[in-house]
């Protein structure tokens, strides 16, 4: 391992410390200061022969080949460039070899002097390469979006420099500035025309981002009132301390359409496009105290997490108050509106420990789905870092199609792992994009959100067919799809409709177990399992939450009160004083001073959290009974006839259809998954298995 011969301290910082030293002898001996020797410290200024560089009449950049044995990649000088920030791009591509290195200043060409690089995350944009920077000499063409975020961050770090009182020497300010910053960027540092190289970088990148001490996130230029945001953002993680002896909180008075406004700006910030890429789930998930960017405003990543999550819990609040678009919080804002997309995020970097454990890779494709990625092979490869290679056996590797790295995964899947649970996210009985249906389409957007995963008990008895594209997996028919309730959640259902959805659920339930104790097999003394969905005397709203949420959302503390009339209905939440978040309790009082443009003792719908479960697990998806004699929620393609199939190695129960033209006592029989399903009751046990040929 390299070694430092400055004693842990880079060439500015020991510079530094130098004339700290140098400081306080003088004032000791009562002599002028330091700077008095040099009164006019040299103040680089934006270099003409800079000004004049023209990138159209330059030669273009050509990479030269890393040395894949040593697992080298390249590393971004950046330089000061004159100190013209809004100047050419200027820097040079250093080889630096990853074998051995545990730290970061092993990872530099001189194993000093520059002991950190940075990572940086950003959104690609559309390929049109009109931007560039001049690397010695010669142009690199990349896209627009990254050169304005390289200048507006090395723009940044100079105003840092300034506002830094530990800067305030010129001389020590002015010698920070000559530095130059050391960057690992994907679209400069790897040569995107060598399919090859591209292949081999990729499969690095997790060593790159777990040995980046720093990663900055870049969301974009400012925009929206993207300032007003950001400035939320640090109202909120600043609010003062309360405590013994801390002063009283004053709370600030803010009109409600500065509150609106600041809704707005939010939301956009949450929109942007740098939220939905594949790539940053990797990248954040390994990262350290990531930083994010602004325009000209930083704050740390946690800060925004916790943000979102107090606005998650905000937003029931404006809903129930606030009808349709009729009132300021339009239904447009919150329907839109991702406050929740750092959370994913803070998940999977808190899982992943900031790269020292790997994840499973069923869970992360979960994640890269709902992403955005030029290439869809990145749906897959954006996520392969976070997994073990020796488990899975997957690379990287451009030259494949993106129908056979679908297909190569899910086989390796359920190969290694001796589980079905992939099958949750096929969703594609109509086999679109050339896909066997029991393979994800992940260029397709969900059309159900799946279920939450949970622990398998048993191996999934499987092989494939020789061109690989039949999987053949043993299990047992517990039921046939009946009667459908016509009742579904619509995608933009408000609180009234989500309502009458629950509603007509309970009556088509009551109706369809009349039914099944008027046929009972089992003899009428036996209770079914659906009477306390459907005993008026009890507290049916618990049962049917614990159904619908599939027990993520807790009913145990639901609270009814008494009408005159008797009957009992469910007691509204009201919003907390105090919230807890990773980051700590925050002042529901002052959050609702800064943004809420409703009362203090506002009301959450009374059926809120029924309506959550209904949001998360209802939307593409129908309620219907399956004989003998169970309800249960199923894929929202599937017809009665279907059949409920249990697989060894599955948490779920799955809607499979029988492929037309087929008899069903064949051993030839092909099927196809539907999707998923919840029974209230659980799949029935029966000693009748088979081979299910799923195509």
């Amino acid at each position: 391992m390299a070694t430092n011969p400055f004693g842990g301290f880079n060439l500015v910082e020991r510079l530094e410390r130098q004339d700290l030293a140098i400081e306080a002898i003088l004032k000791r001996l009562s002599m002028p200061p330091l700077e008095s020797f040099n009164p006019k410290p040299k103040v680089i200024k934006p270099d003409p022969v800079f000004a004049k560089l023209d990138a159209t009449k330059l030669p273009a950049y050509e990479y030269t080949p890393l040395d894949v044995s040593k697992s080298e990649i390249r590393i971004l000088q950046l330089k000061h460039n004159g100190g013209d920030d809004d100047g050419p791009l200027l820097g040079s591509l250093i080889p630096v070899s990853l074998e051995g290195a545990r730290r970061a200043a092993d990872m530099t060409p001189t194993g000093r002097a520059r002991n950190s690089f940075t990572a940086l995350s950003y959104t690609w944009g559309a390929p049109v390469f009109d931007g560039s920077i001049i690397i010695d000499g010669r142009v690199l063409r990349i896209t627009s979006s990254l050169e304005r975020a390289l200048k507006q961050i090395r723009k940044n770090k100079n105003a840092q420099l300034f506002r830094n009182p530990a800067y305030s020497n010129p001389v020590m300010r002015q010698r920070a500035l000559e530095q130059p910053a050391y960057w690992w960027v994907d679209a400069v540092c790897i040569n995107q025309q060598d399919v090859d190289e591209r292949n081999a970088q990729v499969a690095l990148m997790r060593r790159i981002y777990h040995n980046a001490p720093s990663v900055t996130i870049w969301l974009g230029d400012q925009a929206d009132d993207s300032k007003l945001a950001m400035g939320v953002v640090e109202d909120i993680q600043n609010m003062p301390a309360r405590g013994p002896g801390a002063a009283e909180v004053q709370y600030p008075v803010v009109p409600d359409e500065d509150k609106i406004r600041k809704w707005k700006a939010l939301a956009a910030l949450f929109q942007r496009p740098w939220w939905e890429r594949a790539w940053i789930r990797q990248e954040v998930a390994l990262s350290k105290m990531p930083q994010v960017h602004c325009g000209d405003v930083t704050v740390p990543f946690a800060s925004l997490d916790n943000v979102g999550k107090i606005l998650g819990q905000l937003t029931p609040y404006l809903v129930t108050n606030r009808a349709g678009d009729s009132g300021p919080m339009s239904k447009s804002l919150w329907e839109s509106a991702r406050y929740g997309a750092p959370a994913p995020l803070a998940m999977l970097n808190s899982e992943a420990s900031r790269g020292t454990k790997f994840l499973d890779l069923v869970g992360l494709l979960r994640h890269s789905r709902d992403c955005k990625a030029t290439d869809d092979r990145d749906k897959v490869y954006a996520v392969l870092g976070l997994a073990d290679p020796q488990v899975y056996g997957l690379k990287a590797d451009y030259r494949l199609g993106t129908t056979d790295i679908y297909i190569s995964t899910a086989r390796a899947i359920i190969e290694t792992t001796k589980r079905l649970q992939i099958l949750s996210a096929g969703q594609n009985p109509e086999r679109a994009n050339g896909l066997p249906s029991w393979v994800p389409d992940l260029t397709s957007p969900w059309r159900a959100q799946p279920f939450p995963m949970r622990t398998v008990y048993g191996d999934a008895d499987t092989s494939f067919s020789e061109d690989g594209r039949i999987l053949k997996a043993k299990g047992h028919i517990c039921g046939t799809v009946g009667e459908l309730c016509p009742a579904t959640v619509a995608a933009d259902a408000s609180p009234d409709q989500l309502q009458s959805v629950y509603t007509t659920w309970q009556k088509f339930l009551a109706e369809a177990n009349a039914g099944f104790k008027k046929n009972r097999i089992y003899g009428n003394q036996n209770p079914t399992y659906l009477d306390e969905l459907s005993d008026s005397k009890s507290f049916l709203d618990r049962p049917w939450l614990d159904f619908l949420s599939l027990n993520t959302i807790t009913s145990r503390d639901l609270a009814y009160e008494q009408l005159p009339s008797g009957h009992l209905q469910l007691v509204p939440n009201r919003l907390l004083d105090f919230y807890s978040t990773p980051g700590g309790v925050t002042d529901m009082k002052h959050v609702h001073a800064l943004l809420m443009p409703v009362p203090l003792e506002a009301e959450g719908h009374r059926y809120a959290r029924l309506h959550a479960a209904l949001r998360a697990f209802g939307l593409g998806r129908r309620l219907g009974v399956v004989d003998p004699g169970s309800l249960a929620l199923l894929p929202g393609e599937a017809k009665t006839g279907d059949k409920l199939v249990a697989f060894d190695g599955a948490a779920y129960p799955y809607v499979l259809r029988k492929v037309e033209g087929g008899a069903e006592t064949s051993a030839d029989d092909k099927w196809v998954v539907v999707g998923e399903a919840h029974s209230y009751q659980g799949a029935y046990n029966s000693q009748s298995t088979e081979f299910f040929s799923i195509v």
